[in-house]
């Protein structure tokens, strides 16, 4: 079985200590994720990954978990600390342990408070640099509004246990050239611009971007401004999960470090976050799933999520296939959290193999450990899309040069090589 990064982090690190630099090239080079943790073992990774999501899910349920946080026999403390890095889940497995919610060996309780103390450090250092950036902004008369993390955070226990690798923000349009103008002034630099979605990518002009850790999201870590005009993911030729005009009309206020904020509002918010923690299944991270279950159950409780609304929005916007796995694994992981009614619904828009890659994500403690043709073409419904869905993976969309693509190729023979791909999602 093979495994991922929680997110590549190769898009982000510009400058790196030799030995991270050679893991993360021969990761590239082979999606070995041995290479990325060497001394660790797939089973071990693994292993780590299912107890972190029984964990995770006899909280939620409000249980008693077992003691399963061990150095032992079957995780080493490297599985757990890969595992707990690739799920987003260091930082908050931390802080249940400093509370006393779980209970840990020695080697266990020393890792995860380190991943506390990384993840608490980090939250203070990316909220600073927000005020910087709403109050530059705000001076040009914008008002953007704060996607995911910034805002998520307040269901969690406090900012820093839920991992955060950029700060994304949604402007209009029409609004971006000042946006850009504002953050040059405020010391940003431009380092990166995407079509699919559209979006421009910012850091500080001081930030060297070295890459720190691959084993916790360390606090100096590098970090980037994600300056968002819409809502939308790229999945293949002819297949967008798009919110359009909707993006800008289910807004909401919320207090950030000490700043009256526009978020998005439901249903928008429950759309946005279940079709984000779906998209690319071979990344999928616990924390995400564990972050919907916390906005859907507290939402739903106070009324502010109305469920009806949710599956119109689905509906309206054609998203309902790309939001239902991600709200299909809430379920699996906190029974009780998704309306069923709504659930079955969009379980129409599925196809069989966007079920068999949920369920093998699911058994696998919500990672996907071996890749397959099925989560290749998952998405796909119709022979349309699915020659579409073909077409990209012989020449994908945006690929910059042909060494490029005889990179994936390579990277692609290496898997099937080794036994990592097969044709069908399973166990």
């Amino acid at each position: 079985m093979t495994d991922r990064p929680g997110a590549p982090p190769g898009r982000i690190a510009r400058q790196q200590s030799p030995d991270l630099a050679a893991r993360l090239r021969a990761w590239q080079t082979t999606g070995d994720p041995a290479a990325l943790w060497p001394g660790t073992s797939s089973r071990g990774r693994h292993e780590a990954h299912c107890r972190l999501a029984r964990v995770a899910a006899a909280v939620l349920a409000g249980e008693a978990p077992p003691c399963e946080l061990a150095v032992d026999r079957q995780i080493s403390a490297g599985e757990w600390s890969a595992a707990a890095y690739q799920a987003g889940m260091g930082a908050l497995i931390g802080y249940w342990i400093e509370r006393g919610t779980l209970q840990a060996d020695d080697a266990c309780r020393r890792l995860f408070a380190e991943h506390l103390d990384h993840g608490r450090r980090r939250a203070q250092r990316l909220l600073a640099a927000f005020t910087t950036i709403h109050d530059a902004l705000s001076a040009e008369g914008i008002e953007p509004a704060i996607l995911k993390t910034l805002h998520t955070w307040s269901y969690f226990p406090e900012p820093g246990t839920r991992p955060c690798a950029d700060i994304d923000l949604l402007v209009r349009p029409a609004e971006l050239a000042r946006a850009a103008w504002a953050l040059q002034k405020a010391g940003f630099r431009e380092i990166r611009s995407t079509s699919r979605p559209q979006r421009s990518e910012w850091q500080e002009a001081s930030a060297r971007g070295e890459l720190h850790s691959l084993d916790l999201d360390h606090a100096d870590n590098p970090w980037t401004l994600d300056l968002h005009i819409a809502l939308e993911r790229f999945y293949f030729r002819g297949a967008w999960a798009r919110f359009g005009h909707a993006a800008f009309q289910h807004r909401a206020f919320h207090q950030v470090a000490g700043r009256r904020v526009a978020v998005l509002a439901h249903p928008l918010l429950a759309a946005f976050l279940a079709v984000h923690a779906g998209y690319g299944m071979d990344t999928v991270r616990l924390v995400r799933i564990v972050e919907l279950v916390l906005v859907l159950r507290r939402d739903a409780a106070t009324r502010s999520l109305d469920w009806d609304a949710l599956g119109m929005l689905l509906r309206s916007s054609e998203t309902a296939r790309f939001a239902w796995p991600a709200l299909e694994l809430a379920e699996r992981l906190a029974p009780g959290t998704v309306e069923p009614a709504v659930l079955h619904t969009l379980g129409r828009q599925t196809t069989p193999r966007m079920r068999r890659v949920t369920d093998q994500v699911f058994r696998a403690g919500i990672h996907l450990p071996r890749r397959s043709l099925d989560e290749k073409l998952m998405w796909a419904k119709g022979l349309r899309e699915l020659l579409l869905n073909l077409s990209e993976l012989a020449l994908p969309t945006g690929t910059a040069t042909p060494l490029d693509l005889l990179r994936q190729y390579v990277r692609r023979a290496h898997l099937w090589h080794r036994g990592r791909m097969s044709y069908r999602a399973g166990p």
